[in-house]
């Protein structure tokens, strides 16, 4: 299926001079609690259809192409705002995160969006944040989770 991107995104694509700037938009949200950070690859801060996103540096790498199946990419993120660690503190599963492009002129047009994405494996110290985004996909997911083996199963034998 083809990506539809508006005039102004089109233009500044295949314009070879342009001021015009995409910009990273990520949202976190732990679901159960409904609690959402919102953090903007920016020097400013951002307001995004009613949504203030947090002016911070993250870094997303994507994968290596390969003929595995996909293991998702790696996100860093500045440990600047103690929101985000609380959050990592107190979740009894994944934050789901939604990643945006969208131009610096109109922060309010959404260009392309990255949904159904989680973020695992997360692990903090005090000056970053790194996890691995993945999307969940439950037929690439272990089942059942765990090895029914003596050690950690001692009713079943």
């Amino acid at each position: 299926m083809p990506r539809v991107l508006s005039d102004n995104a089109l233009a500044a694509i295949f314009t070879q001079h342009t001021d015009e700037t995409f910009l990273l938009l990520a949202t976190f949200t732990h679901v159960p609690t409904n609690e959402t950070y919102y953090a903007a690859l920016n020097t400013q801060n951002v307001v995004s259809n009613g949504n203030v996103f947090v002016a911070t540096w993250f870094d997303v790498q994507l994968p290596e192409i390969s003929n595995r199946s996909p293991q998702g990419c790696q996100v860093t993120i500045d440990n600047v705002d103690l929101r985000l660690i609380g959050m990592l503190r107190s979740i009894t599963q994944p934050l789901q995160v939604i990643l945006q492009i969208v131009l610096a002129s109109q922060p309010d047009t959404i260009e392309m969006e990255f949904s159904d994405l989680v973020l695992r494996e997360a692990q903090w110290n005090e000056s970053k944040i790194t996890g691995r985004l993945v999307s969940e996909d439950p037929l690439n997911q272990a089942f059942p989770a765990h090895m029914y083996e003596p050690r950690t199963f001692q009713g079943l034998f």
